[in-house]
């Protein structure tokens, strides 16, 4: 059986910016706010979560390097600040 953080969808928060975004097991961006829109949703099929259903090349790190990714550097507060 596969880990299940391999399996799991992530939901992010960016209160500061008023924004929301859901992120797949592969990284992919499957929904999220922006602009005027202020309200999203997402379903996912607990099936296709299973440990066959999921890449092998999946990797969580490198999905929440490209979230991270979507706020340019100079928004972060933690870069402002001179922090990594």
């Amino acid at each position: 059986t596969r880990a299940a953080e391999l399996r799991a969808y992530v939901v992010v928060f960016d209160s500061p910016r008023r924004r929301a975004f859901a992120a797949d097991p592969d990284g992919i961006v499957v929904c999220g706010t922006f602009g005027s829109f202020e309200l999203c949703a997402f379903a996912f099929d607990r099936a296709r979560t299973d440990a066959w259903r999921v890449a092998p090349e999946t990797d969580v790190r490198d999905a929440l390097v490209r979230v991270n990714a979507l706020a340019p550097a100079a928004r972060r507060p933690a870069a402002a600040a001179g922090a990594p």
